[in-house]
């Protein structure tokens, strides 16, 4: 691995989420009560992604399977 590699990955790392900007965000501007609020929606707003994508793993699981049983 080189230096650069190692550097770029620190940085990408070491920075916050989008989701970490708004709560912070929210919380310097409107206090803590809504950096709240933005830090729960922020979290809800990714279980729909998380339930989708879990069900499409699984869709493609058994289409390969399906696809190997008919050879």
């Amino acid at each position: 691995m080189s230096i650069e590699f190692l550097v770029t990955s620190l940085i990408v790392v070491a920075s916050p989420g989008t989701g970490a900007l708004v709560t912070v965000g929210a919380g310097l501007s409107r206090g803590a009560r809504a950096a709240i609020v933005a830090a729960l929606g922020c979290t809800f707003g990714i279980l729909p992604h998380r339930l989708c994508r879990i069900n499409a793993r699984e869709v493609k699981f058994e289409a390969d399977e399906n696809a190997l049983a008919k050879r």
